[in-house]
């Protein structure tokens, strides 16, 4: 009796887990669908700017931009609500969605600020809006997809990668403010020297960069409650709409 007992709650546990998993996966995947149907849309009309298209599309002006990485399939929206809390648990047509959609810093504006912070949910078992960035750990990826394009209802911006890392600690990478352009030179710098790698890309006073924020799951940091992956890289190029 006290075995069949262990064994139906056995079951009864992997169904709850199964069903929770089926589900979680749901509302990724239909904010998911979402954005990509419209995206498909832009790839067969070619709008003259294709944010305002998106954003008529789907009755939502918090859509300010469109992230993509030059060589892959990879293409999404980029969302900017009153605070960084709103779209990590909502979908472009502001409904529930668990993987939330990439948003940026209410801080900042798109076209103006020098430095623009994007924001992204990941996971080691269930593709998340950021899972891809991951695949910058290995340099060789990197030396393959080192450019990110970022379209705003203005302008198209290309970007060059310049470091890459994991951030356990010291949350000083959020900063947007900055004095001088010589604290915010030895900010760009901070940020290059903490790359697992080195790129070989220079920066300068003068640059605008742009960094993509998501949760890492690389193993030697583990250990830390928080751990962000940063892919942070310099503007090298821009273009009006």
């Amino acid at each position: 009796m006290k075995k069949y007992i262990i064994i139906s709650l056995v079951v009864l546990i992997s169904m709850v887990f199964s069903f929770a998993f089926i589900y979680l996966k749901s509302t990724i995947t239909n904010n998911d669908n979402t954005i990509i149907g419209v995206i498909d849309q832009i790839e067969g009309t070619m709008p003259d700017n294709p944010v305002e298209y998106i954003q008529n599309e789907l009755k939502n002006k918090d859509i300010k931009g469109i992230l993509e990485i030059p060589g892959t399939d990879y293409k999404t929206v980029v969302m900017q609500s009153k605070d960084n809390n709103y779209y990590l648990r909502k979908g472009v047509n502001k409904k529930y969605s668990r993987g939330g959609t990439p948003f940026l810093d209410y801080r900042i504006n798109i076209d103006e600020s020098k430095k623009l912070l994007i924001y992204g949910h990941n996971s080691k078992y269930i593709d998340m809006p950021f899972k891809i960035l991951e695949n910058y750990y290995d340099k060789n990826y990197y030396n393959e997809h080192k450019y990110i394009t970022l379209t705003s209802t203005k302008k198209i911006y290309k970007y060059e990668i310049f470091s890459v890392y994991v951030e356990p600690s010291d949350w000083s990478y959020l900063d947007v403010k900055f004095k001088t352009k010589y604290t915010y030179y030895k900010h760009l710098q901070m940020l290059k020297k903490k790359s697992m790698y080195n790129t070989g890309v220079e920066i300068s006073k003068e640059d605008d960069i742009l960094i993509l924020q998501t949760c890492s799951t690389k193993k030697e940091y583990q250990k830390y409650q928080k751990k962000f992956l940063l892919i942070v890289a310099k503007k090298v190029e821009e273009l009006d709409i």
